[in-house]
């Protein structure tokens, strides 16, 4: 047999379950940076509000502190006094929600981030095991047949694991007949090269 040349197929669970794995991280890391983008939009509109609130806050403090200077305040004046001292705590009441409410997506936006860091970790992981398990890079995983419209990425497509020859030599014994149960680390078959005995 030449380098390269294909050797046998293993259809392992252990392939299928990393397969899965693989998958479904894939779809978390999805659904988390849904979710950060999400926030930040939030977060943005909060923002906005605060400083509307902000705004009004400095508008009703300007009005009290014009009504609490006049000399000799009318009744009128004083119920409008009151009135304003009224809108600016109400403001005043709303800003600090707002800081709350901003502090605690703060909180979830941090936790979120930081799933995706793991779950972006944990799939580089997965891939690394994947090419040592397929003897194949990375980079050749993740291709795509850009010939085929909506292809999936190689890794998808592989059921079973395809081992090849590392050198070339002769097939001196295969120790497991087709479709029979191999346990792990358990020879398959080997090679020989004839000028090195």
């Amino acid at each position: 047999v030449e380098a390269g040349t294909p050797l046998y197929r293993i259809d392992s669970p252990a392939w299928h379950e990393l397969m899965k794995d693989i998958a479904e991280t894939k779809s978390t890391i999805t659904r988390l940076q849904s979710k950060v983008r999400s926030h930040e939009n939030l977060y943005m509109a909060h923002v906005l509000q605060e400083e509307s609130v902000l705004e009004n806050v400095l508008i009703w403090s300007e009005r009290v502190a014009a009504l609490e200077a006049l000399k000799n305040p009318s009744s009128e004046t004083k119920r409008e006094l009151s009135a304003a001292r009224s809108k600016l705590a109400k403001a005043q009441s709303r800003v600090a929600q707002l800081k709350e409410l901003a502090a605690k997506h703060q909180v979830e936006q941090d936790s979120n981030r930081a799933a995706l860091d793991a779950a972006r970790a944990h799939l580089d992981l997965n891939f690394e095991m994947a090419a040592s398990l397929s003897e194949m890079e990375i980079e050749d995983l993740l291709a795509v047949d850009r010939t085929i419209s909506g292809a999936p990425p190689a890794w998808l497509t592989m059921n079973t694991l395809e081992i090849r020859a590392r050198t070339a030599g002769i097939v001196d014994a295969i120790d497991v007949t087709d479709g029979a149960w191999a346990e792990t680390g358990a020879n398959v078959l080997t090679t020989v090269q004839p000028e090195r005995i």
